[in-house]
């Protein structure tokens, strides 16, 4: 998450589907209000509310709450909070950035003991990402990404 002052947001995406009976449209609006604060020089503590209304479902909602401490200039330690209907968790992480442009962090989910890591190396606005989580019943799941800043 962002590294700032006080800052407040809002997020909406409207999304449709089609399929190909040509009879069911399934479309959703998701809105998203958020805050970050900023509570010390290494301490921050972000909330996101999501809320998706569905036009053959109800409504979804799920809260977030996440609290990142800045240890020194290169670690840092998240932990997040999730909330909704369907289910609860809680994840704790560990960032390493051995440069400004390179990461590695390790990531513990608390409720399924999944264990996942990646290393992302970011250049300008381009970013590379590479990484894999390990769940008891799933096993290995790698993955890799790109992620661009406009």
């Amino acid at each position: 998450f962002p590294s700032h002052d006080n800052t407040a947001g809002l997020t909406m995406n409207y999304q449709s589907q089609k399929f190909s009976n040509d009879y069911w449209v399934k479309s959703s609006l998701l809105v998203e209000p958020s805050c970050l604060v900023q509570l010390s020089n290494s301490l921050q503590v972000y909330s996101k509310l999501s809320i998706a209304t569905m036009k053959t479902t109800k409504r979804i909602d799920h809260l977030v709450i996440a609290m990142r401490y800045d240890y020194s200039k290169s670690i840092v330690f998240n932990v997040d909070a999730g909330l909704s209907q369907a289910n609860s968790d809680c994840y704790v992480g560990i960032s390493y950035f051995p440069s400004e442009d390179f990461k590695i962090q390790l990531r513990f989910d608390c409720l399924s003991a999944a264990t996942a890591f990646q290393f992302a190396y970011t250049k300008k606005r381009l970013g590379f990402i590479l990484g894999s989580k390990y769940n008891h019943a799933l096993g290995l799941s790698p993955f890799v990404g790109i992620t661009t800043q406009l």
